[in-house]
Formats: C-alpha cells, structure tokens, sequence
C-alpha cells in the first residue's frame, strides 16, 4: 500500500499564520502527514487562530500529536499518520545535546515530501533568499533538495503574505526569483553524480586541450616577437649604414663640385628631394627608398598577424569559459519536474520554474487597514497548489 504524502508546513511571522492552522487541518484531511514548523514570529499568530477560528483550532488540538518528537521507527505508523506534530524554532539547538542526536533540520528536510510555506513573510523571504539559516525554518531551508545534487530535488510552495508596500518592493520579486533559480540552475550545472561540468572527465579533457593550444599560442607569439624585435634592430641599423653611406657620397659630390655630371633628381622618404650629382648618389638612394617601402610592408604584416593571433586567443578563451554543450547533457539526478497548465491553476504564478511553486497573494484589505494586493492566497488556492506539485511528482 503507498504511504501517505508526507507535508512540511512552516509558519512565519505574517498575520495571516492565523489561517495556517485551517490549512494544517485540511492537509491531514485530505489524507496527508503534516508535521508544522514554527518561526518565532509565526508561533506568535499561530496561537491567535484560537481565537480567530475556534472551531478549526479545537479540530487541531484533537490532531496534535503531543510527543513531537521524530523517531524514524514510529514515523508511520498508524497512530501518527493523522496526527500534526508541532516544531517551534529553538527545538533544533534544544533538542541536541551531543554527538549521534538527531539533527532536526535534517531529520525534516529527509521526512518531507515537499514543503509548504504558508505564509512567507518578507522577513524569512529574504533569509532563504540570501541562505541564513538562524533558526529550524532557515535550516531546513538551506539544506532542502532542489535538485543540485546526487538526490532529487522536491518541491517547494511559497505562499507570500505582506502589506502591498512590502510586496511591491524591488527586493521581493527578486528574493521570490532567487529562490526559483535554486532550482533552475541545477539542469545546467550539475551531471548525473552531483558534479559541476568542469569535473566531468571528457569537458577536463577538451578543457586542458584548448588551454594547451592557448599556452603554445602565447609561446609561438612570443617567440615570434622576439624574431621581429631582432629583424627589426638589424633592419634599422642596416638602413642607417645605408643613410650614413648616402650622405657621405653627397658631401664627397658637393666639395668636388664636378659641373660636367648629369643632375639626377631623386625622391626620398619624408619627402626630401636632394640632387645627385653622380650614378653611385643615384643608386644609393634607390635603394633607400626600396628599403623603406620594404620595412613600411613589413610592418603591415606584422600587424595583420598581431590581429589575426588575438582574434584566435579571444576565440580559445571563450572556448575554455563557455562549456561545450555536448559536455554538458547529462542526465541529471532529478528529473525536471513539468510544471502544471497555467489554465488548470491560475493562481500559482510560475511560469518558467518546475519546482518551486509561488502561490499569488490576494487583493483585498490588509490588516493594517490598506486595501491592495500582499493577502495570504487562500487555503483552498494553496491545496490547489499542493496538489499540483504533488502530482507533477
């Protein structure tokens, strides 16, 4: 016989904790194993449901289990499947007195099926968020399986319970984002034995290969540099030689001053034009300008090379950052959940996550007295959203 789904509540400290115990009650209706956690805040509102909903409240203390204890070996048995077992916040450093005692956070994160968090308040939204763990809540939290690992993610609902103004903030649509992408960035992240891409022996193979080419790229460059740094010392005295001959035969014509010597025009770099009274002047600043025009072409290649020698660097590096996509489609250890129609449940809000389901709060007037939108979603919304994500497990 299948057992029972297994549903962790927590409560934080929203006014609206007074329904939680509704839907605590409802869950173990519906044939559930609930066990509630409770912040510091949410024990403060959980306790008013007594007189915010007596009825339901006298339904929870039949259901309560009073030993909360959790012992692996009575977890499922008959008398404790339709009881609620409570935890509050400081049970976890209570609790444990030395090596080998349970771990309460621990114990809840292996016991759950999925975690219900009805309400959220802003404050415990930003902790997950931002992974503190300074109470049970935070701690269950932070050690929760979304998947990133060697076991299966399991799923999470968030029921976000605030006045509008805090539910408007910049911060609580990215803190909800944050949490989703827990869940999100493991598909891509982390193959079937828990880990990352980069340690896959086929992606370390292609990884050292393409550094390899990267390190004898950089070493061929150099020593190319240090060629063209040689060449080009050698060139440059060879040319000063050469000017150093040119102008000694133009001093050497002038002095003689022979006026029976055909004048020849010759143009040189810089645009200097000196006249030559003999052939040898002529032939020397031939080859001055052939020099020249030699040394410009030269280094035209040299930078045509410089630039096609870093495109293909940039090229490698960007190889080595970005993970080739064949090394990463590994099976994962859990299975992406599909997320149900947005028709069959219009008010879980979760378009693009699969495991982390966000229940949208309702407009209506807060119990500061504002009207607008930050209201706990309803209890019948929020078992809607339980079983979705149940089924879709």
């Amino acid at each position: 016989m299948q057992r029972q789904r297994r549903v962790l509540l927590a409560v934080t400290g929203s006014v609206a904790a007074v329904k939680s115990c509704e839907l605590a009650v409802r869950l173990v209706e519906e044939g559930n194993q609930v066990r509630v956690l409770l912040t510091q805040g949410g024990r403060h509102f959980w306790d008013k449901s007594k007189e915010y909903n007596p009825t339901v409240w006298q339904k929870l203390q039949q259901l309560i289990q009073v030993d909360s204890a959790l012992k692996s070996s009575s977890s499922d048995n008959e008398e404790s499947q339709n009881r609620i077992q409570i935890h509050d916040s400081d049970e976890e450093w209570r609790d444990w007195n030395r090596m080998g005692d349970p771990v309460l956070h621990i114990e809840l994160r292996d016991w759950a099926d999925i975690c219900v968090i009805a309400p959220l308040s802003a404050h415990t939204l930003a902790k997950i968020a931002q992974g503190l763990c300074d109470d049970t809540t935070t701690c269950v939290l932070r050690a929760w399986d979304f998947g990133h690992g060697t076991r299966p993610g399991k799923p999470i609902i968030l029921a976000p319970a605030m006045n509008t103004a805090m539910y408007n903030h910049p911060l609580t649509q990215r803190h909800l984002s944050t949490v989703q992408g827990f869940w999100k960035e493991h598909s891509n992240d982390n193959p079937e034995n828990g880990e990352s891409p980069l340690s896959n022996p086929k992606t370390k193979q292609q990884s050292a290969s393409t550094s390899s080419q990267i390190m004898e790229l950089a070493l061929a460059r150099a020593r190319n540099q240090t060629t063209m740094e040689e060449n080009r010392r050698r060139e440059n005295v060879e040319t000063q030689q050469l000017m150093e001959k040119l102008f000694a035969t133009l001093d050497q014509e002038q002095s003689t001053a022979t006026g029976g010597s055909e004048a020849i025009q010759t143009q040189l770099p810089e645009n200097t034009c000196i006249t030559a009274s003999s052939a040898d002047l002529a032939k020397l600043a031939t080859q001055l300008v052939e020099r020249q025009r030699i040394l410009e072409d030269d280094r035209k290649l040299r930078e045509e090379n410089r630039r096609r020698e870093n495109s293909m660097i940039e090229d490698l590096i960007a190889r080595v950052a970005t993970v080739p996509p064949q090394s990463t489609s590994h099976s994962v250890s859990a299975p992406a959940l599909d997320p149900p129609p947005a028709q069959s449940n219009p008010n879980i809000i979760n378009a693009t996550c699969s495991g982390v389901f966000i229940v949208e709060p309702q407009v209506k007037t807060l119990a500061c007295g504002e009207v607008g939108k930050g209201a706990m979603a309803s209890v019948d919304n929020i078992l809607s959203a339980v079983r979705s994500a149940l089924d879709s497990c």
